[in-house]
C-alpha cells in the first residue's frame, strides 16, 4: 500500500451527519475512513464538550469499549448512532482511524438528539402593533421551550396566504408582517421545528390580527394648557383641595440657574398661576414629611437642602423651615412614605465616590433631617456611568404591602428596590 511519502495521506472525515444537524431517531454515519497502511476504524460518542478519553461510548453498544471494524470505507455508510435509551442532548460522534503503527487520526462533529417535540410557553403567541414614525408595525409574537425556528401563517378571504419565518434557531420571536397590507381582520397560525425536525402547530387565531392603516400624528403631543414661560416640571397635587391639580415647576430663568417656583392651576385652557415663592431654586418633590395635613415642596440651591412648608391644610407652601448644606453634594431628592406610617421619607441622591451615587434616606425630626442608616445602592457590574437618576417611581409591582422603588442609571440600567423594614419617621 502507499503511503505519505509517496503523496497518499489519511482521509477521514464524517460527511454526514453535518455539523450542529439535529435527529430524534437513529440516524447512519457517513464518511471515509482510511489512511496509509490501514489497520481499523472506530465510531463512539459523548456528551460531554471537552471529553477524556474514558467519556467516549460506541454508538451501537453504548459501551466504553469501541467495536472496531477492520476495513477502509471511502465516502459509504460507516455505521449507525443507536438512539436507543439515549437522553435528549449534545452529543459528539467521533470517528477514529488506526494504522497498523498504532497513529490515529481523528474526526469530530456535533449534533443534537431531541426526541421530544418543542412546545409553546402556555399564553405566549399573540400580536402586536408598534409604530415606525407615522405608520403601523404589525408583529406576530410567540416563545417556545428550547431553541426553535418560527414560522407564521397569516390568511383571509381578501388576500394572498403570508408566510413569515425566522430560519434562526430561537426560544422566541417577533415575527414582523410586511408593509402596507390592506386594512383586514387576518387568522394566523405558529408552527415552530427544533433542531430534530420535530414540529408543533398552534392554534389558528381566527380574524385576530386587525390590519389599520390610519397614520399616527407626527407633530408630538397636542398642547392642552399653556404658559407664557418654559419651566423645569416639578409635580402635581391639589393643594387647597379645590378639585383642580397645582402643577408645581420652576420657569427656566433667563439669567443664573435657578428661577420662579410657580403653582398654577388650569383656568379657561391656560395654566395661572396661583402663588410663587419669592426664593428661587431647583424643586424637586412635594410631601409631608411629619403627617400634619401641611404640603412642603424641598428643591436645592447648589449643594443645599432647602425645604418649605404650608402654614396651615389646604394653603401653599411658603415656611422656610430647613435650609443646609449638611446633606452633601445633593444631585436631587424625592419625598415618599416607604414604611406607611403616613410620614413622607426624605431620599436623596448623593455621590459616594466619582462613578457611584446612592440615594440615602432621611426621617424628619421635629425641623431638622435626620439620617436613617438606611440608603439605596447602586451595585450593578460595571465600573462607570453608575450615577442613578434623580427621578426614582414608586409603586407595589407585586401587589405586597412593601413599597417598590424603581430606579435607572446613566448606562440604561434599571434597578428596583423594595423597603423591607425602614425606621418610622420621627424616632
Amino acid at each position: 500500500m502507499q503511503n505519505a511519502v509517496n503523496g497518499v495521506f489519511p482521509e477521514v472525515t464524517i460527511s454526514s451527519p453535518e455539523a450542529a444537524q439535529g435527529f430524534s431517531n437513529d440516524f447512519p454515519i457517513v464518511g471515509t475512513a482510511y489512511c496509509p497502511d490501514f489497520f481499523k476504524y472506530t465510531v463512539m460518542y459523548s456528551t460531554e464538550s471537552a471529553p477524556t478519553e474514558y467519556d467516549w461510548r460506541d454508538v451501537i453498544t453504548h459501551n466504553p469499549q469501541p467495536t472496531p471494524y477492520y476495513s477502509e470505507v471511502l465516502a459509504d455508510t460507516l455505521t449507525y448512532f443507536n438512539t436507543s435509551g439515549q437522553v435528549d442532548s449534545t452529543y459528539y460522534i467521533r470517528l477514529a482511524t488506526y494504522d497498523v503503527n498504532g497513529n490515529r487520526y481523528v474526526d469530530i462533529v456535533k449534533i443534537y438528539l431531541d426526541k421530544t417535540p418543542p412546545e409553546f410557553i402556555p399564553g405566549s403567541i399573540g400580536d402586536c402593533r408598534r409604530y415606525d414614525f407615522d405608520e403601523n408595525n404589525y408583529y406576530i409574537l410567540a416563545v417556545a421551550n428550547e431553541p426553535v425556528q418560527f414560522c407564521a401563517k397569516c390568511f383571509s378571504p381578501e388576500i394572498d396566504t403570508i408566510t413569515i419565518i425566522n430560519s434562526r434557531y430561537s426560544t422566541y420571536t417577533a415575527l414582523k408582517l410586511p408593509e402596507y397590507l390592506p386594512e383586514d381582520e387576518l387568522s394566523y397560525f405558529v408552527k415552530i421545528k427544533n433542531k430534530a425536525g420535530l414540529t408543533t402547530c398552534s392554534e389558528i387565531y381566527e380574524d385576530e390580527l386587525k390590519i389599520e392603516n390610519s397614520t399616527v400624528p407626527t407633530n408630538g403631543f397636542k398642547k392642552y394648557l399653556d404658559f407664557p414661560q418654559p419651566g423645569y416640571l416639578c409635580g402635581a397635587k391639589d393643594i387647597n383641595n379645590n378639585d383642580k391639580q397645582d402643577l408645581v415647576f420652576m420657569e427656566f430663568p433667563e439669567q443664573g440657574t435657578y428661577g420662579t417656583v410657580n403653582f398654577c392651576e388650569k383656568e379657561e385652557g391656560n395654566l395661572v398661576s396661583q402663588y410663587h415663592l419669592p426664593t428661587k431654586f431647583q424643586p424637586w418633590s412635594l410631601g409631608d414629611t411629619n403627617a400634619d395635613g401641611k404640603s412642603e415642596l424641598v428643591g436645592n440651591i447648589g449643594d443645599s437642602l432647602i425645604a418649605f412648608e404650608a402654614l396651615s391644610p389646604e394653603t401653599y407652601p411658603m415656611l422656610n423651615f430647613y435650609k443646609s448644606n449638611d446633606i452633601d453634594p445633593l444631585y436631587g431628592c424625592a419625598l415618599y412614605d416607604l414604611n406607611g406610617d403616613g410620614r413622607d421619607e426624605l431620599l436623596v441622591n448623593t455621590f459616594l465616590d466619582s462613578q457611584r451615587t446612592a440615594y440615602m434616606i432621611y426621617l424628619r425630626v421635629e425641623n431638622q433631617f435626620e439620617y436613617s442608616q438606611s440608603w439605596l445602592l447602586n451595585n450593578t457590574s460595571t465600573y462607570s456611568r453608575n450615577e442613578l437618576t434623580p427621578r426614582p417611581q414608586f409603586g407595589y409591582l407585586d401587589g405586597d404591602d412593601k413599597v417598590d422603588i424603581l430606579l435607572s442609571d446613566i448606562d440604561g440600567d434599571i434597578l428596583i428596590f423594595e423597603v423591607k423594614s425602614l425606621p418610622s419617621s420621627g424616632n
